[in-house]
């Protein structure tokens, strides 16, 4: 009798054994399902589309939505981020806080300057925008993005997955251009696509260089990295190409360790695969020109050491002289917000001189680059590698990458994604070395 009453308690139990693993299996496969869905409809997905807008709504494909897809995710974008800010009850980190204050110092002093600016139509949207589009760019970076782990890395891993989406569409577009012609993405430019491709290089390269623990890690870091260079090259713009190599470099900078106690100096581990990739680079490079193959990219470079250096290069090199003819004028409260392209051309309309501190000192004058300066210098005290940190050492370089293109191409207003970088470097302080 007692070995049946054992029996039957060990059936018993089998059973029970057997409906927790299969209700632990359930709840896995529930909580994975929401987390997906938690992931495809993300406050992260809806910035990341919102900060890119400008890139696929000229898209022919996508004629048929009614309405203005930048004003779009900008909307839901702020719907969803006020949530989430309401659910922490609006309780705020105080670095993220002045950091987002800094910025409206600035933007208050461009409204200020509409006062006297001489134009009207592209000053009053300059002044929208960074008090709107710009304004959220940073502010959803620094308030919300910038202070969650979780949300960082999901951003990061959106900004991939949407680069891997344009690096096939620039596939498939090369294949139908071929090597002469410029590629456009979604319909847009080539400069577009060069922007968010180069930004998701330096992400898979910092990863591969800092993060990855196994074979297959690296492979795939290593390989997205290869992948989005290789677009870089064949996209033609030079500005991406020349940011996105002078930002792969900065952890060279910090490579060297120095024990003024032991009198004994270092190389740190991490700079070694940058040679070794590097060098491989280099030899590609070679092994393209010799051949006769090199890509669009590369030949626009190659003009740049002609002696007319090509027609946009001097272009720009006009108009940067023109910008300090410009700021002469008014040197040090600037001539207003929008008053370069009138001041250029005597046209009311879009147009900036393809330098962000040029832009800046001819519209604001010296006052308003010292607000921006400052503003800017704040940020990077987040993120000085004093002590290597990898995380630091990510965003400055997405920080560099950013800036440096910025001395090439888009006005201040335009260019959300200097403002988003600069919105994450609170980072460096408040998560240290996660990832």
């Amino acid at each position: 009798m007692k070995i049946g009453y054992l029996d039957k308690e060990v059936t018993q139990l089998i059973d029970n054994a057997g409906e927790n693993l299969l209700l632990n299996k359930k709840n896995n496969y529930m909580h994975g399902s929401l987390r997906i869905l938690q992931d495809l409809f993300s406050f992260e997905i809806l910035f990341v589309l919102f900060i890119f807008a400008g890139l696929y709504k000229a898209d022919p494909r996508l004629t048929w939505v009614p309405i203005d897809l930048t004003a779009l995710f900008f909307g839901l974008s702020v719907i969803a981020g006020f949530f989430i800010l309401a659910r922490k009850g609006f309780i705020l980190k105080r670095k993220s806080m002045e950091l987002v204050l800094l910025y409206m110092v600035f933007a208050g002093y461009a409204l200020l300057t509409y006062l006297w600016t001489p134009g009207k139509v592209y000053s009053t949207h300059k002044v929208l925008y960074l008090w709107t589009l710009t304004f959220w760019a940073l502010a959803a970076s620094a308030l919300i993005i910038s202070t969650d782990f979780k949300r960082f890395k999901r951003l990061g891993q959106v900004f991939i997955i949407f680069s891997v989406i344009v690096s096939i569409e620039a596939i498939i577009q090369y294949h139908q251009v071929g090597q002469a012609g410029f590629i456009k993405v979604f319909g847009s430019n080539y400069l577009g696509f060069g922007r968010v491709v180069g930004l998701s290089f330096i992400l898979a390269f910092c990863y591969f260089i800092f993060w990855s623990q196994n074979f297959v890690e690296k492979s795939i870091s290593i390989g997205l990295a290869g992948l989005f260079f290789w677009i870089l090259l064949i996209g033609g713009g030079r500005g991406p190409l020349i940011a996105a190599i002078i930002a792969a470099m900065i952890p060279v900078c910090f490579a060297l360790r120095i024990d003024f106690v032991n009198k004994t100096l270092s190389i740190r581990k991490y700079v070694y695969p940058i040679i070794i990739i590097s060098i491989i680079v280099v030899i590609g490079f070679i092994g393209l020109y010799d051949s006769g193959q090199i890509t669009l990219t590369m030949k626009r470079l190659l003009v740049l050491t002609s002696d007319g250096m090509g027609n946009s290069a001097a272009a720009r090199i006009h108009f940067y002289h023109n910008s300090i003819e410009y700021w002469k004028q008014s040197p040090l409260i600037g001539n207003g917000i929008g008053s370069w392209p009138i001041l250029n051309k005597g046209i009311d309309a879009r147009g900036y001189p393809h330098n962000l501190i040029l832009e800046i000192l001819v519209e604001l004058g010296i006052v308003g680059l010292m607000i921006f300066m400052g503003f800017f210098s704040y940020a990077m005290l987040f993120i000085i590698p004093k002590k290597k940190n990898p995380m630091q050492m990510l965003l400055l370089m997405l920080i560099v990458y950013v800036f440096v293109r910025s001395m090439f191409s888009g006005d201040v207003s335009e260019n959300r994604l200097l403002f988003c970088c600069i919105g994450l470097m609170p980072a460096g302080l408040i998560m240290g070395d996660k990832l």
